[in-house]
């Protein structure tokens, strides 16, 4: 379960944990800490590295054994590792509960089933992408209408349904720009004046910082269609001529979809490549000029070699 706010989270979390009580999936072993109680088959997440443990912030795992007395648990990593948590990092509040995530905290996870707890009222296109991209298999969004302030008419003003409000918030980015890159409103005598204060070196980083961030995204996307693809040829291979026919069909239809989105994300990328070719940096500094060749060599970096990349 992944949603945006942290209370949320903390909710979500509590109520999985009660289901998998009732449902009998906790063991009988129970370690109480600052941050909640934890049992065997608790989903859990750390929250600080420890190069000596052996995890690092963010990793996930499955609780597979807890000492009371020595007040230790051992963690089964969604990677296969099994590292004792000791009683200092555990005491010191760095091990929750990991039934819901943050979209922050899901950046780089990659499951089968996500359910995505969905909100209103903020810009959320990067949040969006982070959460609506995390499953292979299937992905469900919820929206939840949030309760009117009485003493306060605002909210009356907007008539708009819960599901258009978080469809408008994913399409705004929660990139800041400058009041002077900001369109000027349609109408009024001064609407096609030069404003008053202008910063071209200032505009011109934010247009590197938005092609940047595109650059992301696209080499994220890449990235992935690259691995599933090779996973899905080496599936295709092993099974060999006598292999199942309906999982050949559907692997030889993964496949030239993850090929499809390897060549359009290569045809995006060269194109954010002579967009920015062809993006003059006015009253450019050396800065910006070493900005603006880095920002070019990794675009083109995405293009020729997407596995050296560390995103």
């Amino acid at each position: 379960m992944i949603s945006l706010r942290r209370r949320d989270v903390a909710e979500l979390n509590a109520l999985a944990r009660a289901l998998m009580e009732t449902h009998g999936r906790l063991g009988v072993e129970r370690l109480q800490l600052t941050t909640g109680q934890f049992a065997p088959g608790d989903r859990v997440v750390c929250l600080r590295n420890s190069d000596a443990l052996g995890v690092r912030n963010g990793t996930r795992g499955t609780v597979e054994a807890v000492d009371p007395d020595r007040r230790t648990l051992t963690l089964l990593t969604d990677r296969g590792e099994r590292p004792e948590l000791g009683r200092a990092y555990l005491e010191a509040g760095h091990l929750r509960h990991g039934y819901a995530l943050t979209g922050h905290s899901a950046q780089g996870v990659t499951v089968e089933r996500a359910f995505v707890l969905g909100s209103g009222g903020q810009r959320l296109q990067e949040w969006g992408y982070v959460a609506l991209s995390r499953a292979r298999k299937e992905t469900r969004l919820y929206v939840t209408g949030e309760p009117r302030e009485r003493e306060s008419h605002f909210h009356d003003l907007d008539d708009r349904d819960y599901v258009t409000v978080l469809a408008q918030a994913l399409e705004e980015s929660a990139i800041e720009r400058l009041a002077v890159d900001q369109r000027p409103l349609p109408t009024g005598p001064r609407h096609e004046t030069r404003a008053e204060i202008d910063r071209p070196a200032e505009r011109d980083r934010t247009r590197l910082r938005l092609i940047e961030q595109q650059r992301l995204v696209l080499a994220k996307t890449r990235s992935r269609a690259q691995s599933r693809l090779t996973e899905a040829e080496q599936e295709l291979a092993n099974l060999g001529p006598f292999g199942r026919r309906r999982r050949a069909a559907q692997l030889r239809t993964d496949i030239a979809f993850q090929e499809r989105a390897l060549q359009i994300a290569d045809e995006k990328l060269t194109q954010l490549g002579r967009d920015l070719a062809d993006a003059p940096l006015s009253h450019a500094s050396d800065d910006l000029v070493t900005a603006k060749s880095a920002v070019g060599d990794r675009v083109r970096e995405c293009v020729v070699e997407p596995q050296g990349l560390e995103l």
